[in-house]
Parts: C-alpha cells; sequence; structure tokens
C-alpha cells in the first residue's frame, strides 16, 4: 500500500516527533514531569491512532463523522487483532500494548486525584515516577508504530478485521474515521 501522506508532509511529521522526544528529554532533565506525561500520553495516543488509522479500512462496522474513543478501548482492539494475527501487526509486541495501557490507567489515576489532601504532597514523586516510566516507553511506542507502517506499506490490500474481534468491541461505529 502506499502510505497515507505524500513525502513532504512524512518528513514534517518525522521532524515534529523527533522535536517531541526531545522536549520530553529536556522536560526531564529539567523535572518539569508533568509536562513529559503530559507528552507521553500525546506521543501514545498518536501512535495507536496512526497504527488504527492504517488497520480501520478493515473494520466492517460502519465509519463514523465524528468518531470518540478512549485510548484503552482502541489499545484493546489492538491486542484482539494482534491475538486473531492480523498481518499489518505482525512482529508487534503485545506487552507493549499492554504496558501503555497500564501506564495511560496510572496517569489518569493520577490526573483525577491530583488535588486530594491525601495525595498533594507526594504529588512531585508521582510525577517523576510516571514521566520516568512515560519517557522509557516512548520509544517502546514509536517501535509499535513502526512494525505497522511496515507492513502496512508492504501490504498489497488491507485485509478484513476477524469477525469475532470486531464483535467484541463495544463501540457501535469504527473508532477512527476512515478517509
Amino acid at each position: 500500500m502506499e502510505p497515507n501522506e505524500p513525502l513532504n508532509v512524512r518528513e514534517e511529521m518525522a521532524e515534529m516527533h523527533e522535536y517531541i522526544i526531545q522536549r520530553i528529554q529536556e522536560s526531564y532533565k529539567s523535572k518539569s514531569y508533568i509536562e513529559v506525561c503530559w507528552l507521553c500520553y500525546t506521543c501514545f495516543e498518536n501512535r495507536i491512532n496512526r497504527s488504527l488509522e492504517k488497520i480501520v479500512i478493515g473494520c466492517t462496522k460502519e465509519n463514523d463523522p465524528n468518531p470518540r474513543g478512549g485510548i484503552t478501548s482502541k489499545i484493546e482492539c489492538l491486542k484482539r487483532l494482534k491475538k486473531a494475527n492480523h498481518p499489518l501487526l505482525g512482529d508487534l509486541e503485545i506487552t507493549t500494548l499492554s504496558e501503555i495501557k497500564g501506564w495511560c490507567s496510572k496517569r489518569n489515576k493520577l490526573m483525577h486525584n491530583l488535588l486530594t489532601v491525601e495525595r498533594y504532597k507526594a504529588l512531585d514523586k508521582d510525577f517523576q515516577s510516571l514521566a520516568q516510566e512515560g519517557a522509557e516507553l516512548v520509544n517502546k511506542a514509536y517501535a509499535l508504530g513502526a512494525v505497522v507502517r511496515t507492513n502496512h506499506n508492504r501490504a498489497k490490500e488491507i485485509p478484513t478485521m476477524d469477525e469475532a474481534s470486531v464483535n467484541k468491541c463495544r463501540r457501535k461505529t469504527r473508532c477512527i474515521k476512515c478517509s
């Protein structure tokens, strides 16, 4: 399959991602742990969405003009497809998906409990730990995206998702808009 974007757009996107990764490193060094966590979460959402964009055309559910869906549901979709041996997921590490899901869960709990009497004194320590874990996991998320991109570009067509995986999804429509 041809890449989804022209070369100049892909080059600009690569530059953008290099900038974000550098910013994560610089923010960590300057102890801006909350910023690191926000940037990591954005990278995770981007990598999961970009991976699904390459696969979703094979989903048998209707297209949604304004799709919504959380990262957890999208990760679970990719895990189901990997277990069903979807060809575009090839060498993708399912443990990476589980690690990203776990990190996002920790981040959500921390964010929702940010301003509680029980937690605020440990705020910096908690965010430092989450930032360190996230910064290390970002590299795995990019490797995950590279597996899907490589397999997508090598494919002659996008395979239809197996019906069992589609039926396990709680959504009535696709979670990512199809072009």
